[in-house]
């Protein structure tokens, strides 16, 4: 084995692995093509390891397989092309591991991570002879680790031992072009001012021009064609400004219109030395106030996805209002290849598909929807196509409405640089003397310009405007802006909301471009896909948006990515100038869903997904950034749309299986008469709850739920246990001050109450009178200085008793429309739905549980909620681990491995939820390489089971080796499924972490194995 790449993949595992692809097929991979045809030409990489997504394993899918490529490997002949490939793979930004090379050196690179000036101190060099036997060099086999295939296919060793750089390309790019506007800026005479919008321009024209430069679409003989003599494409010439204008004229010739125009007045702000100044940077790689060299980018690898991100940044980061007005964080690549792929899973993106985006913003879902058509296009071994047909691709495919017109622009020329990635380069040469002097077709599309019949395909105009009516495509796929009609100011947007009575909760935007798009532009059977608020999904004003998705659309599936809030969305934290100031980089915290829909009418047996991903099992950088987003089919859940109703919709995103499973039968007892419900309080006894802000009050007698301040509920009840009270001025409340309050409130202010924080944290009886912000008050609404009875006061103690338990807290944040997502607060329908188990007034029962001790009263709420051990077992997990992943959250104890008492806890709870005692299945656990676990589910008859850890078993062998066959991994089939037909095996293969095995999965797993059994699934067959 004298080959350094044979020899290298063998010592990391690769060899045989269905992760590992060689340079000649990768033409065969269904992603990332071009990408990987960039680097198989121009970064001398010869092979690929990634991981498989895919169906592989699930019980069902939907989904094709894809390939996430995760190290590269290239060959070179010598340290100084090592150091130039290191470049280009670090501004492709597409794989996070590099590993270069030669006869005589191998270097460890980090693929999001490159410093030209500090390379030899950044990457690791070791001799190639040290590969043949890397356990003797212990430096080398230390960093081998990372990159082994079975630490690449692992969630736990991605967080215990993989360590990317952290230094992603777009992100650096934008730094750089923000300090060179600033300090350009600052380089302003007095005499000689250019203003902000000018400097930004000019940096935005200069740096297309080298993009087009390092993809050899300009030249020098093609400027010496554009009668462009002065103008060189080196960094150390000196371009007049006459010849300078005369170029940015020719690009927007070429172009069919400006990209950041620069008015009159701009253009005479600036001089020659400005020019060259930013020239000098830009290409000579000179460095002002020792900012990162440009020198560092190579301009012609990077993603066109990639520079359109970044020119969205720049446009954002240049107004000040942009945020606030059309939402301030910029849409990844990709999160949009995420939302382009659940589409493409449902209609291939080919010839004919009609594409709109409606609120483009610069183009990043447009150029992603552009390229597949095209490589759907291509014939198998060719990679270019004549210009004609991509002119007509662009021309009948895709649309967009954006309301800023430098963003069309942008988008436009995303799409063009698209474009050139597959123009044969011998047509571009055709055009050396251009349409403006032989007068042929333009060498791009005019996607800007009206047809005829008076449409752009990039229009720059409100969506809800007139202009935009006549667009219908088969596709929409956008972010639309995450912002109130208020916030938009747009008197379009809010007339067709009222002239259509749109079903929209709180004046929601998105949800706004959502019913328009899918009602007015959208073809029958025709597919939308959408990054909307994951609120608008859960919030009770959004009823009326829910109800539309499911009775007058087909859903397709949903992506609930709340727990990836503060990776997806990023604001750069640089700012250009004329910026506002913002001084650090910030992650947006509202959760987003993905959501695909069809236009059709759903059927009654009609089935959708939905998958939550979390943070833990996706590939991320040292800082947690992420630069893809997993779907992992074995994870997806699927739900009858027809049979899911209000309370069970909301239910889908904020509760796990078991959770649906436990209100499910708390709502059957209270429909059916067994409990009450807290809310029927009022008529069973008179209690009443509510939540009342108490606005007319003086706040320094409201009580208040910050620690902070000087009102906080539990200093001024003295529940805090502080060496040193705060007098209670708040407490009790002053007659003077009730009479403020309005008739409503008054009612709850009289004392005798039971207050709750809307964090759930407890619940407490308070006796003297109180007013409060925003907390749950349960009261007799007796008058002022009235006596309640004792048995009143006895009902208000056990009613606070049984809230103050954790089964009770529970139950409010699976039931609360946003707790298990960000702990913000519960709404009082989610208190007043829940069960009370117990009778009126004169129920024995609650004097006992008022004087019970903490640990009595869960026994009692327990056994009066009818909960089984099991149940118990799960509420009491809720409160020790699984609440912890709230709001992005991941529990340290969550990723430790799982230990043998955990398992055998996980083995019991799926035998008892599978076997229901009658002693009729095995179920047996062994642990696996790699970090796994494999859970062995059998029917055995009236055999005694065996809930065991287990040796070898023929019907594991075969499961094991299909998942390896399959390029199965815990972080694209984190739930693995195995099933014999045959035999009534079912084995699931799983990482073994904690958060696997814990009861509430082992319910899910439990449901999992059932169905596999019902559905006839025959893994066996895929061996």
């Amino acid at each position: 084995m004298n080959n350094p790449i044979e020899l290298l993949a063998n010592q990391l595992g690769y060899d045989g692995d269905a992760g590992f692809v060689m340079e000649s097929d990768f033409a065969n991979l269904p992603n990332h093509k071009h990408a990987l045809r960039v680097a198989k030409n121009d970064m001398s990489v010869k092979a690929a390891f990634g991981l498989w997504t895919g169906g592989n394993g699930a019980l069902a899918a939907s989904g094709h397989k894809r390939f996430t490529p995760l190290v590269y490997l290239a060959s070179v002949s010598d340290e100084k092309q090592a150091k130039r490939v290191h470049r280009s793979v670090w501004s492709q930004g597409l794989a996070p591991y590099l590993l270069i090379v030669s006869s005589s050196s191998v270097w460890f690179c980090q693929g999001f991570g490159y410093s030209g000036t500090d390379w030899n101190t950044q990457v690791k060099e070791f001799k190639t002879s040290e590969l043949a036997n890397p356990e003797a060099h212990s430096e080398l086999a230390a960093h081998l680790k990372p990159v082994m295939a079975k630490t690449l296919r692992s969630s736990l060793a991605w967080s215990d031992e993989a360590r990317l750089a952290d230094e992603f390309v777009d992100e650096h790019l934008l730094q750089s072009l923000a300090e060179l506007s600033i300090i350009f800026s600052r380089s302003n005479t007095e005499e000689e001012v250019v203003s902000p919008a000018a400097v930004n321009a000019l940096i935005a024209r200069l740096l297309y021009f080298y993009f087009l430069v390092d993809r050899k679409f300009i030249t020098e003989s093609r400027l010496q064609a554009w009668g462009l003599d002065g103008i060189s494409i080196d960094g150390d010439s000196h371009w007049s400004l006459k010849d300078t204008k005369k170029l940015f004229g020719r690009l927007d010739e070429v172009f069919n219109g400006s990209i950041f125009p620069l008015s009159q007045k701009h253009i005479d702000s600036f001089n020659e030395e400005h020019v060259n100044q930013l020239r000098r940077v830009l290409r000579s790689g000179e460095t002002p106030e020792g900012q990162l060299s440009f020198f560092d980018y190579d301009f012609a690898t990077i993603r066109t996805e990639t520079l359109s991100a970044i020119y969205e940044m720049f446009l954002r980061n240049e107004s000040e209002n942009a945020g606030k007005q059309f939402g301030a964080f910029y849409t990844p690549p990709y999160v949009a290849d995420y939302t382009l792929d659940r589409l493409e899973d449902q209609k291939p993106f080919r010839r004919g598909t009609r594409v709109l985006d409606p609120a483009a913003g610069s183009g990043v879902f447009l150029v992603g929807a552009y390229r597949r058509i095209v490589e759907a296009c291509l014939p198998k071994g060719i990679t270019r196509l004549p210009l004609e047909d991509l002119h007509e691709l662009m021309l009948t495919s895709i649309y967009a409405v954006e309301l800023n017109q430098t963003a069309c622009h942008v988008a436009a020329f995303s799409l063009y640089l698209t474009m050139l990635d597959y123009v044969d380069p011998a047509e571009i040469d055709d055009y050396t003397s251009w349409p403006v002097v032989q007068g042929k077709n333009r060498l791009f599309p005019p996607m800007l310009a009206a047809n005829q019949l008076g449409v752009a395909n990039i229009q720059a105009a409100d969506f809800f405007s007139d202009e935009a009516s006549c667009i219908v495509c088969d596709v929409i796929v956008g972010n639309p802006p995450w912002v109130s009609l208020q916030q938009l100011q747009s008197d379009e947007a809010t007339t067709y909301s009222k002239r259509t009575n749109a079903p929209i909760g709180n004046q929601q935007v998105a949800e706004l471009f959502a019913w328009k798009a899918f009602q007015d532009h959208l073809e029958e059977d025709g597919l939308i896909g959408l990054l909307l608020p994951q609120k608008s999904l859960v919030n009770v004003w959004s009823e009326k948006f829910t109800r539309f998705l499911r009775s007058e659309t087909e859903i397709v599936g949903i992506a609930d990515l709340a727990h990836l809030r503060y990776k997806l969305f990023r604001r750069s934290g640089v700012k250009t100038a004329g910026s506002e100031d913002r001084s650090v980089s910030k992650g947006a915290r509202q959760s987003t869903a993905a959501v695909i829909l069809r236009k059709r009418q759903p059927e009654d047996n009609h089935q959708f997904w939905t998958f939550r991903p979390l943070v833990s099992l996706q590939p991320r950088s040292q800082r947690g950034r992420l630069w893809i987003v997993i779907h992992d089919w074995t994870q997806a859940h699927w739900h009858n749309q027809v049979e899911t109703g209000d309370r069970a919709w909301r239910r889908l995103f904020t509760c796990t299986q078991i959770d649906r499973h436990i209100l499910k039968n708390m709502d059957e007892y209270v429909a059916t008469g067994h409990f009450s419900s807290l809310g029927s309080l009022k008529e069973l006894v008179g209690l009443n709850f509510s939540i009342k802000d108490n606005e007319n009050l003086d706040p320094m007698f409201t009580l208040s739920a910050n620690p902070r301040l000087v009102t906080y509920w539990r200093k001024q009840l003295g529940l805090d246990n502080q060496l040193f009270r705060s007098e209670a001025s708040a407490v009790p409340l002053p007659i003077e001050q009730m009479n403020k309050s309005t008739e409503g409130a008054k009612a709850f202010l009289t004392g005798h109450v039971v207050l709750m924080p809307r964090t759930c944290e407890t619940a407490i009886y308070v006796e003297q009178p109180i007013a409060t912000k925003s907390f749950v008050i349960g009261s007799f609404n007796q008058p002022y200085d009235a006596q309640l009875s004792p048995k009143k006061i006895v009902f208000l103690k056990a009613v606070a008793a049984y809230m103050a338990t954790d089964t009770f807290r529970y139950l409010c944040f699976v039931n609360g429309r946003r707790m298990t997502i960000d702990r913000v607060s519960i709404e009082l329908s989610a208190v007043t739905q829940l069960p009370w188990p117990f009778g009126g007034i004169d129920d024995p029962q609650l004097i006992k549980l008022v004087n019970a001790s903490t640990s009595e009263r869960e026994q009692i709420v327990c056994d009066a909620l009818l909960f089984t051990p099991f149940y118990r077992a799960a509420i009491n997990e809720f409160s020790s681990l699984r609440k912890g992943f709230s709001d992005g959250a991941t529990p340290v104890e969550a990723l430790v491995p799982v230990t043998s008492e955990q398992l055998d806890d996980y083995r019991d709870a799926i035998m008892s939820q599978i076997d229901r005692g009658k002693e009729r299945y095995s179920v047996r656990s062994t642990p696996l390489d790699g970090n796994l676990v494999a859970t062995e589910v059998q029917y055995v008859g009236r055999h005694k089971h065996h809930a065991e850890t287990i040796g070898n078993s023929p019907y594991l062998e075969k499961a094991i080796s299909v998942y390896k066959n399959q390029g199965a991994s815990s972080m694209t089939q984190s739930r693995y499924l195995w099933h014999s037909r045959e035999t009534m095996t079912t084995i699931l293969i799983k990482p073994k972490e904690r958060l696997h095995w814990t009861l509430d999965r082992a319910f899910s797993d439990a449901d999992l194995v059932v169905a596999a059994a019902m559905s006839g699934m025959k893994s066996i067959e895929a061996a």
